[in-house]
This record gives C-alpha cells, structure tokens and sequence, in this order.
C-alpha cells in the first residue's frame, strides 16, 4: 500500500469532500496528519458560515485585549468558553465583512444583547443605528487581518474610512498573499486613496481590484487649489491666498487631484494585477474624474475591466480606444450602463475591438450601440476570436441581428450569447401573430445560424417578449443541437411556448441548465403542470431557475411533487415568488 503524500490528500479533501463538511469533520479523527491538512480547507473561508453561533464564540475568544477593549466598553456578551487550542483564525484565506456584519447581529439578537438596556438609555439608541454591531465587526475584521498571514480574498463593505487606513496600513500593506481587493459604498478619503496607492506599488500579488459605488475625494486643501485656479480663469478679482511652494506642489499638472494621481500612478505602475472594475463611483469634480479616467488608461497590463454607469464622450470615447488599442492583453471588457452619447466616439471605440486579436470576452450590456457598433461587432466574430458576447438591453432590431447571425455562420470560437433581441418591450423583431416567423424574423435567421452551430454551449434571451412562435423555433434548435448546455428564456412565455419547450425537454440530452425568469407562470397553471411532468422524465436538466414567476402555492404542490420523482436536479433558484410556508 503506497501512502499517498500531502499534497494528494489536499486535492482529495478541497476538491471532494469539502462538498461534505461533516465527512470532514469525521475525517479530523482519523490521525494527525489529516488533521493538519483539513483544517485549514474548512477554515480558509469561515466567514460565510458568520451565522453558526459556535464560530462566533471562537471569533470573539480570538481577539487580544486591544480588540476586545472596544467591545467591553459596550458591555459585548463574552463566551465562558477557554480560549481554542488550535490557532483557527491563521488559516484564514477569505474575508468579507458583509458575512461578519450578518453573523454579529444574528449573535448579539441570540444573546438577546438589546434586552440589557431600557430603551431610553444611549447604548439602546446605538444599537438600533447598527452602530453596536460595526464596532464589533471592526474588532473581527482586525483581529483576522492580525492572525492570518494567508489571506487572498478581502472585501469591505461599507466601512468607514478611518478604519479603512488601519487595516490597509498596519496589515494588508506587508501581506504577500493578498490576491483580491473588493471596495463597495466606501468614502474615501485622502488618507485611504494613499494607502490604496501603497498597497498597489508594494503588492506583487494583488491581481484583481473592485471599486462599486465608492467616492474617491481629494483633500480639503486640494480641492481649495482647484478652486483658485478657477477664480484665476474666470478673473475672479476675489484674493486668494497662498502659500509658497505647497502651492506649486499641487498646482501641477492641469492642477489635478494629487492624491487620485498618486492612486492612478499605482495602477500605471502595478505589473501583477490583472483584473479591474469600476461601477458608480463618485469623484469630488468632473476634472478629477477626467483625469483619473486618463491616467488609467496606461495601464497596458489589464487581461479584463470592468467599466459601469458612466458617459463616454467624444474626447474619452477617443482616449479609451487608444487604451484598447495598446493594451495588447486585455481579453474581457465588460461596459456596462456605458452611454456612447457621440457617435464619432464610438466609431474610434469599435474600430479599435474590430482590429484586436486578443479579446475574447466582451460585454456592451445597455450601452446603446446601434447599427454601426454592431457592425463592428461582426467583423470581430467574424475573425473567431471571441468566446463570449453579451449584448443585453442594446435593443437588437431585425438589420443588427440580421447582421450578427451572418457573423454567426462563419464564427467557430464563440461559446456564450446573449441578446436583448426586443425594442421598447415590444416584439418588433420577434414574429407577431400577424406574421409568418419563417418568412420575416430575427429569430429565424438565428434559428437558421444556430442550427449547425457546434460551439455555442450557452443562449441568454432576456426579456425578449418571444412570443409563443418564437419559442418554438428556441424549442427547434433544441431538438437538433447537441452542444447546447444553458438556456435562458424571459417574457411572459404563454402556454403554447411552454407546451414547445416541455416537448423538446422530454427528449434533449444536452441541456443542463435552464432559467425562465419573469414569465409569470402562475398566470396559466396548466403551464407549470405541463413543465414539471416534462422535467419528471429529463435526466440531464441538473440546474432550474424559476426566478419571479409568482409561483403560488398551489403551483408549489406541483414543484415538490417534481422534486420526489427527479433525481438528476442539483440546483433550485425560486427567489421571487409566492409559495409562502408551504411552497417546497
């Protein structure tokens, strides 16, 4: 018998059985060597699991007198227990301080920690305003930050920014592991922009930074520098003061917001990283925004972005084809909410994507693109680059879609769709009941373009108002398709589409995931029942999504019912419905 090394038990136990948490707990006992490979895989990420009261007992036991000083002042319920002997928190790899907020509150109500104040006395108020459970939260989050030398993973969730600089300064600053940065509905402040901008120069590691919803501000001082310069251009006679060479310090450069250039300068500068993404963020004036948008532009490392709910004008629109153009490694670019208000602009933007011979993922999700940037568009399926194409909420009329399903013919690489096929929420493009889908649809040529199709593994039509003929023609493709593995449908899909669909599910071996979301299904109960008889007799469905249907109880019945009888279904998505407590 060979004994097989640590390594090949970490793949065992991390890629199988951490499926099954409690075969893994059984497994700790078994000697000391497994011992000391499993518990670091079901610690790495404990934070998910914030709501078992057990882990946050162990979490409070872990803090040092200065963490826990804080939550004394507040009268925190401390657990009895003696401190672990195992230091569980080193082996900590993933941290969001959404999770611990969510796990805090749940153990502070357990402990009923509100019913040790009368409700007229300050710390009841404090509690109510979740200020109780940021405090705690900010304890945790320094304590894993302190503990664990392994973490890839950090996202921070509306965390002030005071706090914000500790921890970037005093830990992730020296971390070598560090992989993941994520930022959402932060206030940034100067002092956290620098400590960003550090972090960027000094870690090798770092290969992916989030910024959603976040306000980038300059300092007091700065943004008075601004506004000198401003008086000075509209010959404001109102006197300014100054203050020597400070003022040349900052006064470079078109007068710039320094710290955002030192934040852009970073970027400019970082080798490792190799995901960003940027999504309603708020700068302190449109001038830094400009500029910072400019300066981001040098980054020639980026392999995908992420750019969402902005405005690219003429003069932008030209400086971010040029960043296209010389970034030769960026293979994704997701926009997304990006408006291409000048026309001019986007022509420099798609002439760029259609000459790049390295993009393989990209994402113009409601960004308006019309005939023009569909054009575009095809020529770079037509050099079989692309793997992924997402076009939801562009409003695909007949001559764009007509356009990309000629492209489609002669495309061998891409593997993922998705189209918003509908104008205005009519079914403009799609067959209506006054005419014939074969002889004038969208939907047809696509038919006629998928139906050979070998690569295609994934279909998303969203919101498309098919119609009952144009889910049958979906429903032909299925039946003569053999390498499609995912389909999304949404848009009130009446009874007759759904009989087509069921009849096709009966006897398709190839799709494994289904989503039909906002087709209100509740509205035809028979639709359901139809469904869910076809779903019976499939064998490779593994994945449904049934997403706000306003599924019922009574429709509920026929999903358990389902439930009993299928044995190949592994994932079930009924977010957004009706069936109440006695719903499956």
């Amino acid at each position: 018998m060979v004994d097989l090394t640590n390594d090949c038990l970490y793949e065992i136990f991390n890629n199988y059985l951490k499926k099954y948490p409690r075969q893994l707990f059984t497994c700790l006992l078994v000697n000391r060597q497994w011992c000391s490979i499993i518990v670091p895989i079901l610690w790495s990420k404990s934070t998910k699991h914030c709501n078992d009261k057990r882990l946050m007992k162990i979490y409070l036991l872990s803090l040092n007198e200065k963490e826990k000083a804080p939550l004394n002042q507040l009268n925190i319920p401390f657990p009895n227990d003696s401190k672990p002997l195992i230091n569980y928190t080193s082996y900590t790899t993933y941290v969001n301080n959404s999770d611990l907020k969510k796990g805090i509150t749940n153990y502070l109500h357990r402990d009923k920690y509100e019913s040790n104040y009368d409700k007229n006395d300050e710390i009841y108020e404090i509690f109510n305003e979740d200020k109780v459970a940021k405090v705690v939260e900010y304890s945790l989050i320094t304590m894993l930050a302190r503990t664990s030398k392994k973490i890839k993973y950090f996202s921070f969730n509306e965390i002030t920014s005071n706090r914000l600089v500790k921890i970037l300064e005093n830990f992730l600053y020296k971390s070598t592991t560090l992989t993941t940065l994520i930022f959402n509905h932060i206030e940034f402040s100067f002092q956290a922009i620098k400590a960003l901008a550090n972090i960027l120069r000094k870690n090798g590691s770092l290969d992916s930074l989030t910024l959603h919803y976040c306000t980038l501000r300059c300092s007091e001082y700065c943004v008075w520098i601004r506004y000198r310069h401003d008086c000075e251009e509209e010959g404001c006679d109102e006197e300014c003061e100054e203050s020597g060479d400070e003022i040349s310090d900052l006064y470079y450069n078109d007068h710039r917001c320094v710290e955002l250039k030192t934040l852009t300068d970073a970027l400019f500068e970082n080798t490792s990283l190799s995901t960003l993404s940027l999504r309603d963020n708020i700068f302190c004036d449109d001038i830094a925004e400009e500029e910072f948008e400019k300066d981001l532009y040098r980054n020639k490392t980026l392999a995908s972005f992420n750019l969402a709910a902005d405005v690219i004008s003429f003069k932008s629109a030209k400086v971010f084809a040029e960043f296209l153009y010389n970034n030769i490694s960026l293979t994704s670019l997701n926009l997304y909410n990006i408006r291409l208000f000048d026309f001019e602009g986007f022509k420099a933007m798609a002439e760029t994507i259609s000459r790049n011979n390295v993009l393989t993922s990209l994402a113009l999700v409601n960004c308006g693109i019309g005939l023009e940037g569909v054009k575009a568009i095809a020529e770079v399926l037509c050099k079989n680059i692309l793997t992924s194409l997402d076009l939801r909420g562009d409003n695909i009329g007949f001559e764009e879609a007509k356009i990309l399903t000629e492209a489609l013919r002669e495309n061998t690489t891409l593997t993922s769709l998705s189209l918003s096929l509908s104008e205005n929420g009519e079914n403009t493009t799609l067959t209506s009941s006054n005419h014939s889908l074969r002889e004038n649809s969208t939907l047809t040529s696509l038919n006629l373009s998928l139906r050979d199709n070998t690569t295609l593994t994934s279909l998303s039509l969203c919101n498309n108002q098919l119609g009952t003929e144009g889910v049958k023609v979906l429903a032909e493709i299925l039946s003569v398709n053999y390498t499609l593995t995912s389909l999304t449908l949404g848009g009130e899909i009446k009874i007759d589409g759904i009989k087509a669909l069921s009849e096709t599910l009966y006897t398709n071996t190839t799709l494994t995931s289904l989503s039909l979301c906002g087709n209100f299904l509740n509205q035809v109960f028979e639709a359901v029942k139809i469904l869910t008889d076809a779903l019976c007799k499939n064998t490779t469905l593994t994945d449904l999504t049934l997403y706000n249907n306003k599924l019922t109880v009574k429709e509920g019945e026929l999903l358990a019912d389902f439930l009993c009888q299928n044995t190949a279904l592994t994932s079930l998505n009924l977010k957004d419905n009706q069936l109440g407590y006695l719903g499956p």
